[in-house]
């Protein structure tokens, strides 16, 4: 946990862009999509966002919590999004989202983000 924790605290340090911020959702979402592009921006994500990227690209401004300092566009706010995104959104009822964020895909897209958002250290 004390590893956790301290990972937790490098990511809330961590400040990101708004292009940073897309090309990561991308890579959680979407991996290989986005190919070597290192701007992700407007253009990018009318032609190549999934809905699911889309979403989560928007819960970086609007999921809960997003507005605290811990998380505005900081890497632990990426995560977050990506957390919020996944529990809340992704699945058909509550039981099957609850089911996949534990188990299932959305586990692995989780697994993902966070070694993504350590990446961004």
């Amino acid at each position: 946990i004390a590893a956790f924790a301290s990972d937790a605290e490098r990511l809330a340090d961590q400040k990101v862009d708004d292009p940073t911020a897309h090309r990561y959702m991308f890579d959680v979402f979407q991996p290989g999509t986005a190919g070597e592009s290192p701007v992700i921006g407007e253009k990018e994500i009318e032609e190549l966002a999934e809905k699911k990227t889309r979403m989560a690209i928007e819960a970086i401004k609007k999921a809960p919590g997003q507005d605290l300092e811990a998380a505005r566009m900081t890497a632990w706010g990426l995560l977050n999004a990506v957390t919020y995104t996944v529990d809340h959104h992704l699945g058909n009822n509550q039981d099957s989202r609850l089911r996949l964020a534990w188990f299932g895909g959305n586990a692995d897209i989780k697994k993902r983000a966070f070694q993504l958002a350590l990446e961004l250290l």
